[in-house]
């Protein structure tokens, strides 16, 4: 049977290791889900000009890191992605396009759609199709 005393102890002990943890997780050296300085930069620069039912299309960036920041959903594509298939995009409702400068050729399968820049984020360029 648990007296009070021990219940206390037991409960304060618990308390003790979770605020522990909790200082050493907080001073750690690693971040467990870190996001580039230039891609944090993209996102706030983005955020602003999005729309709370944007969805988002990067091209040449598998990572969903910005999609997470943006808190939005959408698609990632490599740059290997067959040009037709980016294309399709325009049909399946992509609203904000955004790609690393040095995939900007791959963006050229959009010329023809009436777009607007968005950011001019170091490293990235977005744009808004059917603005």
């Amino acid at each position: 049977r648990w007296t009070a005393a021990r219940r206390l102890s037991v409960t304060a002990g618990i308390l003790a290791l979770s605020l522990f943890a909790t200082f050493v997780r907080s001073v750690s050296f690693h971040n467990w889900y870190e996001i580039d300085r230039s891609r944090l930069r993209l996102c706030e620069d983005l955020r602003p000009a999005l729309r709370p039912d944007d969805l988002i299309a990067f091209v040449g960036d598998l990572s969903p890191d910005v999609l997470y920041c943006l808190d939005r959903r959408g698609w990632l594509f490599s740059e290997i992605t067959p040009r037709n298939q980016l294309r399709d995009l325009v049909a399946d409702g992509a609203d904000i396009i955004v790609a690393p400068r040095q995939y900007e050729g791959l963006l050229e399968v959009f010329a023809d759609v009436p777009r607007e820049p968005l950011v001019d984020a170091p490293g990235y360029v977005a744009f808004r199709l059917r603005p």
